[in-house]
């Protein structure tokens, strides 16, 4: 009798622990404004951030984007009492590319200016 796990058994348990280990990376928040997040990071680079006008708070000075939970300091980015990002303002910041897709993760948000 073979007591190996089966490789079907085995594949959604892997995922699930990259998963885990890849929501490491990004510290202690939770899932919510990991996803808020994840849509900054994306807006971010998909609108040139490196050269918006004003990106005070976004990376720190060695040039990686700024720790979990600083985000509601991040220029142009209002939260809530849970952080949460509720607004994003950033008209007239130089943004060039294209809005991309994941900004629909910021579930929250009441302005996108």
């Amino acid at each position: 009798m073979n007591t190996e796990p089966s490789a079907s058994f085995l594949r959604p348990l892997r995922r699930l622990l990259l998963l885990l280990a890849v929501l490491s990376l990004f510290g202690s928040v939770g899932p919510a404004t990991h996803l808020d997040r994840v849509a900054l990071f994306a807006l971010y680079n998909a609108t040139n951030g490196d050269d918006w006008t004003r990106n005070g708070g976004w990376k720190t000075a060695s040039g990686v984007f700024s720790p979990p939970g600083t985000e509601c300091s991040w220029f142009g980015i209002d939260c809530d009492d849970e952080d949460r990002v509720l607004d994003v303002k950033l008209r007239n910041n130089n943004l060039t590319g294209r809005i991309p897709a994941e900004l629909g993760l910021l579930t929250g948000v009441r302005e996108l200016d």
